[in-house]
C-alpha cells in the first residue's frame, strides 16, 4: 500500500450526514442561542460559497480574533468546508505577538467583532498579507468589512472542494509563555485522531453534551468539540467562564 488506511469520511461529510440524520437536534448553543444540524449545514455552508465568492483558494489561511459564539463557530466550520485553513487567535495576546502570529499563519483574511477589533486597528500597518479588503468585523464597524451580507446572500449547497486526509486543517497557536508563540498545524488526518480516539475513549457519541468552558483557540477545547461534532452531538459554547452559567 502506498498509504495507509484512512477514514472514508471528512468532517464536512460528518456535518452533512448529521444535518440529515438529526436535522432537528441542537448543534451548537451560545447562551440563548442555537442552530439545529440543519441549520449548522446551510450556515457553514453560506460562509464556505462567501469565502470561495471573496477568492479563498484550498490552503489558504483565516485568522479568526473573536469571543466563542455562534459566528465564530461558523466561520470556523465554514473555512474548512471551503478548503481554508482555520487559525483562531488568542484574544488575550499582547499587542506584537498578535501581529507575528497573524504574518506568521499567513493568512489572507481575518474576521475579528466588535470587542477584538481595536486590538487589530492598532496593529494595522504591521500587517503583511492581510489587507484592507481582507479585514472583516461582525456587526459592522467603521472602517471594516462587513460578512453578514456576503455570508446570508451566499447560495445553501456544499462546495465542491476535493479535500485530502493530508491537507492542513488548521493552526492553533501555542501560549508563548516561553518565548514567541508557535503555530502548529494540524492536517485533517490528525484532527480525524481526536474524533476516533478521544471520542470513544470518553463514550461519546450522538447523545453527547459538550461544553466548551475554554475558548475555540485553544487546543484542548478541541479535545471535545471535534468528537461531538464527528459522532453529531451538542456543542455548548461559553463566551467566557463563570461558575453560575456552567452549572
Amino acid at each position: 500500500m502506498e498509504k495507509l488506511d484512512q477514514p472514508g469520511l471528512f468532517y464536512t461529510d460528518l456535518i452533512a450526514n448529521n444535518a440529515k440524520y438529526f436535522a432537528t437536534k441542537a448543534a451548537v448553543i451560545c447562551n440563548d442561542e442555537q442552530l439545529s444540524w440543519a441549520d449548522f449545514h446551510k450556515r457553514t455552508n453560506k460562509v464556505a460559497n462567501a469565502l470561495i465568492a471573496q477568492g479563498l483558494k484550498k490552503g489558504d489561511k483565516v485568522c479568526l480574533l473573536m469571543q466563542s459564539s455562534i459566528p465564530m463557530f461558523e466561520l470556523l466550520w465554514g473555512t474548512i468546508e471551503a478548503g481554508g485553513v482555520v487559525a483562531p487567535l488568542n484574544v488575550m495576546m499582547a499587542q506584537d505577538s498578535l501581529a507575528g502570529m497573524i504574518n506568521n499563519s499567513d493568512a489572507r483574511l481575518i474576521f475579528v467583532d466588535p470587542t477584538t477589533a481595536p486590538q487589530v486597528e492598532a496593529i494595522r500597518s504591521e500587517l503583511k498579507n492581510v489587507k484592507p479588503e481582507g479585514q472583516y468585523c461582525l456587526g459592522g464597524l467603521s472602517g471594516w468589512q462587513r460578512p453578514e451580507p456576503l455570508i446570508d446572500a451566499a447560495p445553501e449547497h456544499a462546495p465542491q472542494v476535493k479535500l485530502d486526509m493530508s491537507d492542513c486543517m488548521n493552526i492553533i497557536y501555542s501560549s508563548g509563555s516561553t518565548g514567541v508563540p508557535k503555530g502548529i498545524e494540524h492536517s485533517h488526518f490528525a484532527r480525524h485522531a481526536y474524533s476516533c480516539g478521544f471520542g470513544p475513549g470518553m463514550k461519546m457519541d450522538r447523545f453527547t453534551v459538550s461544553v466548551c468552558s475554554t475558548p475555540l483557540y485553544t487546543n484542548g477545547t478541541w479535545i471535545t468539540m471535534l468528537p461531538t461534532v464527528y459522532w453529531g452531538g451538542t456543542v455548548v459554547l461559553m463566551p467566557k467562564f463563570s461558575a453560575t452559567a456552567f452549572f
